[in-house]
C-alpha cells in the first residue's frame, strides 16, 4: 500500500503543541545527579521485584545479570508485604550498592478502589512518604492518580490536580524531613495539552524541571478499553516527542514501559523507564533475545512461539528469515556462555533446552539472568549508537520484522520533518511504501 502524505494536515493534527519547539538539534540521553551525589545516565532501567521469589534469588540473578537499579513501591510494602519478604530483599540490594527508587503504588491504589477493595488504612500522601522515608531511598514519587482513558475531561483535570497537590505535599515534608531522597514528580496526559498542563503546573512552582516521569501510557500501548479513544500507540509517539523537545534539559522517565515498546521509548528521548516483565517471562517460561519477543526453548502443545532456525516473518510487503536458535548460541549471558558448556553447537542447544526448562526456582533463575542480561546488552547497544548517530540504524535493524516497525518509521518522520523543513515538504510529496502503515491524518 502506498500512502501520500498530505503535509498541511499533519501540521494541523499536531498543532501549536509542535509548531514552536526547537527540533534543530539531536538530543542526547541525559545524565540525572540526584541529592545524595549519585548518578544516572540514560538510557536506564529500574527493574522491579517479585512477590514471589526471595531475598537470595534477587540477589543472584540482580548481579550475575548486571542490575544497577531497582524499583519498589509504598503500597505494596504497607498492604502486601506481610511477612516483610521485601523489606529484606530491599535492604540487601541498598546493601549491595544498587539504586533505588521508590514509587507511591497510585496504580495499586486505583485498582484496589476500582475493585471496591478496603484497605485497612487510609493511604494518603503522608502515609506514602512516611513509608519512603523510612527505606530512604534515591528517588521518590509523589502518590500520583493515574488516568483511565474512559474519564472525562472534567475527571482527568481532578485526578491531574490531585497530583500535583500530592507532589507539592511530598516536596514540602522532605523540606522538613532529614531524607536525602530525590523527588520525580509525575504528571499524566493522553495529548500535548495534558502534558502542557502538568508542565506548565510544575514551571509556575520551580525554577527548572531536573528530572520528571510520565504516567498513564500503558492504556496507549496495550488493547484495552478506551484505548481507541485516547489514539493508542501512534499518540504515545507524539506525546513522547513533544515533551522531550519541550523538555530539551530534564531526564524524563516513562512508566509502564517495557517489551519492544521500549526501543521506540528510548528513540523519542525518553531516558528510562521501569521494568516487570522479567518476572512474567522467567515465571511464564520463556526467554527473549534481540529483536525476537517471547519463545519456549521447543515447541509446546499450546503451539505458542517457540525458538526455530528459518523462521519466517512477512512485514511491510517484505519476507525476512531469522535464525533464532544461532542468536541463543551467541549470547554472552552467563547462562549461555556457561564453560561447562559443549562446543558442539547441537549438544549445546539441547544442554541451553535442558537449563531453561529446568522445573521450579532453576528454571525460573536461569530465564531471569538470561533476560534482563539480554535487555542490559540492548541498553548499551542503544547508547553507543545514539552516540555515534546510528540509533534509528540499528532500531531499523532491531524492528524490521517487527509489528511496531511503522510506529518507528512514522516517528523517524516526525523527528526528521522537524529538523529540515525543506526535508519535510519533500518527504510530504513523496510516494512512501509504509505497507500497513496507517494513514494517520
Amino acid at each position: 500500500m502506498t500512502i501520500l502524505y498530505n503535509t498541511p494536515k499533519i501540521e494541523e493534527k499536531l498543532g501549536a503543541y509542535f509548531q514552536n519547539l526547537d527540533f534543530s538539534k539531536n538530543i542526547d540521553f541525559h545524565t540525572l545527579t540526584l541529592k545524595n551525589h549519585k548518578k544516572i545516565e540514560g538510557p536506564f532501567v529500574w527493574y522491579g521485584l517479585s512477590v514471589i521469589e526471595d531475598k537470595e534469588f534477587h540477589l543472584e540473578v540482580f548481579e550475575k545479570a548486571g542490575v544497577k537499579a531497582f524499583l519498589s513501591n509504598a503500597f505494596d510494602l504497607q498492604f502486601q508485604d506481610k511477612k516483610q519478604k521485601r523489606k529484606g530483599i530491599i535492604e540487601a540490594l541498598v546493601g549491595k550498592g544498587l539504586l533505588h527508587k521508590m514509587d507511591s503504588g497510585g496504580f495499586q491504589l486505583m485498582k484496589a478502589n476500582i475493585s471496591g477493595k478496603k484497605l485497612p488504612a487510609r493511604f494518603n500522601q503522608d502515609l506514602v512518604f512516611k513509608i519512603q522515608e523510612s527505606y530512604n531511598p534515591d528517588i521518590m514519587v509523589q502518590l500520583d492518580v493515574p488516568l483511565s482513558p474512559n474519564l472525562t475531561k472534567l475527571e482527568k483535570f481532578q485526578c491531574n490536580k490531585q497530583s500535583f497537590e500530592n507532589y507539592i505535599r511530598l516536596f514540602d515534608l522532605i523540606k522538613d524531613s532529614s531524607a536525602s531522597a530525590t523527588i520525580m514528580p509525575v504528571i499524566h496526559g493522553h495529548s500535548p495539552k495534558m502534558l502542557e498542563h502538568g508542565i506548565k503546573q510544575l514551571a509556575e512552582r520551580f525554577s527548572r524541571i531536573p528530572l520528571l516521569g510520565i504516567g498513564s501510557l500503558v492504556p496507549m500501548v496495550k488493547s484495552i478499553k478506551g484505548t481507541n479513544k485516547i489514539g493508542g500507540k501512534w499518540t504515545f509517539i507524539d506525546n513522547l516527542l513533544y515533551l522531550r523537545h519541550r523538555l530539551p534539559n530534564t531526564f524524563i522517565h516513562a512508566f509502564g514501559i517495557g517489551g519492544t515498546m521500549q526501543y521506540l521509548a528510548f528513540y523519542c528521548g525518553i531516558d528510562s523507564i521501569d521494568s516487570n516483565g522479567w518476572i512474567q517471562k522467567s515465571g511464564y517460561g520463556v526467554i527473549q533475545l534481540p529483536g525476537i519477543s517471547d519463545r519456549f526453548m521447543r515447541k509446546k502443545a499450546h503451539n505458542r512461539p517457540y525458538l526455530q532456525n528459518h523462521r519466517k516473518y512477512k512485514r511491510n510487503g517484505r519476507m525476512f528469515i531469522k535464525n533464532e536458535i544461532d542468536e541463543l548460541l551467541k549470547c554472552k549471558c552467563p547462562i549461555c556462555s556457561d564453560s561447562t558448556l559443549s562446543n558442539d553447537m547441537t549438544v549445546r542447544y539441547q544442554q541451553l533446552q535442558k537449563k531453561f526448562e529446568e522445573d521450579g526456582t532453576l528454571g525460573r533463575k536461569h530465564r531471569a539472568i538470561h533476560n534482563i542480561y539480554v535487555q542490559n546488552a540492548e541498553l548499551e547497544q542503544i547508547k553507543k549508537s545514539q552516540t555515534s548517530g546510528k540509533l534509528y540504524k540499528f532500531l531499523k535493524e532491531r524492528l524490521i520484522s517487527s509489528n511496531y516497525f511503522n510506529l518507528l518509521e512514522y516517528a523517524n518522520y516526525l523527528k526528521r520533518s522537524k529538523l529540515d523543513k525543506a526535508y519535510y515538504l519533500k518527504f510530504g510529496k513523496k510516494d512512501i511504501r509504509f505497507h500497513s502503515l496507517r494513514d494517520f491524518i
